[in-house]
């Protein structure tokens, strides 16, 4: 028991900041009023010597409120501190016996009669808290190709409703994507874009967050100030070609479409098919409308930029009036150019040998 208190009062002190034991092993502790870190102190059993190892790991919760840049940033660091202690905790091998196990037990459960458990509202689910667990979910992660994980279990804890309506908002706000100019920029970015492709673009418009996704629709060719699409365009211009599994930064989120999906598995068992009762519960008509109220295009979002058969060269002049960024950002003025010196070498060609044949014609009449 003695160990665990120090290590507690060990994070105290390092934190400045409340606790309050929510159950054996767990700790909380509150840097924010809306927001904690979640300590868990897991146990590991060593038969050989009958004692219990306690290995530490800190897990950012949030309160379901919306937290400004300062506040977001104090959180981080924060965690970053305490990620720091515990590892000092570990490498102290922090090892309880069987009796100190009991009295910590026992210690806990006195705690708990006289301090109240903090529990994680949960908001109804509508168009803004489906947007705030995307943007924490994304900050969690660090990355956005690592949000699902933190995602898929923050969604796993809500009622099946609020899950098949996050399914719900998720299609209203793909389908307000489906836009021939952000197709276009999809194809830029991309050098080609096929139906599905598309699709799994716009999940990964969605993942980036309201801002970028109402930013993009406004003006798809916005996306060229992104920084993941930089660093998308780095990692290509690095590439002679594509590495087996796949560029980092690719702008396709496929898996992110099934977030409410694996959710709704987790919610009730692997088996669970959240299609057999995804007709009851749908938005309202209210619902609907509140979401698409807020949807900005660009005037042009509708205009028509190539067809299967329509020259490449045609299509290409196209793009770059959309969205000329992105045209340029990701090489198709080079690629043009040398385009232009082949369409010219094959005319000056053409041009000769017209030349050639019509001076053959002349000398010889049987031509």
């Amino acid at each position: 028991m003695a160990k665990i208190d120090a290590a507690v009062k060990l994070i105290e002190e390092r934190t400045g900041s409340q606790f309050e034991a929510s159950s054996v092993g767990g700790v909380y502790i509150k840097p924010n009023e809306n927001a904690y870190l979640t300590v868990n102190m897991r146990e590991k059993l060593d038969f050989r010597e009958g004692l219990h190892r306690i290995n530490f790991e800190a897990h950012i919760r949030t309160m379901g409120k919306a937290m400004d840049a300062g506040e977001v940033t104090k959180l981080q660091k924060e965690a970053k501190s305490v990620q720091n202690l515990l590892a000092f905790l570990e490498s102290h091998e922090f090892v309880l016996t069987p009796k100190e196990r009991a009295e910590f037990t026992d210690s806990i459960r006195l705690r708990q009669e006289h301090t109240p458990v903090m529990s994680e509202p949960k908001p109804p689910m509508d168009k803004e808290r489906f947007w705030q667990m995307i943007d924490e979910a994304r900050e969690i992660s660090g990355f956005w190709q690592d949000m699902n994980a933190p995602l898929t279990e923050a969604l796993s804890k809500y009622d099946v409703p609020d899950i098949i309506l996050f399914r719900h908002i998720y299609i209203e706000y793909q389908g307000f994507a489906d836009k021939n100019k952000l197709w276009a920029a999809a194809e830029l970015i991309h050098d080609g874009c096929s139906n599905d492709g598309f699709l799994d673009f716009r999940a990964w418009l969605i993942a980036q967050g309201k801002e970028v996704y109402m930013n993009a629709l406004a003006n798809p060719d916005s996306l060229a100030d992104l920084q993941t699409v930089y660093d998308f365009n780095v990692e290509l211009s690095a590439s002679k070609y594509a590495p087996p599994e796949g560029y980092f930064y690719t702008p396709m989120f496929e898996v992110f479409s099934y977030i409410a999906n694996e959710a709704y598995r987790q919610k009730l068992g692997g088996g669970a098919d959240i299609y057999a009762v995804f007709s009851d519960y749908a938005l309202s008509k209210q619902e609907k409308a509140d979401i698409a109220g807020e949807i900005k295009y660009a005037a042009d979002i509708d205009a028509k930029w190539g067809s299967y058969d329509a020259p490449r060269h045609e299509v290409n002049a196209a793009l770059k009036k959309l969205c000329p960024a992105l045209y340029k950002m990701f090489g198709k003025v080079e690629k043009e150019s040398v385009l232009d010196q082949i369409r010219q070498s094959r005319q000056q060609m053409s041009g000769q040998q017209s030349k050639n044949t019509n001076k053959k014609r002349k000398s010889d009449p049987e031509l």
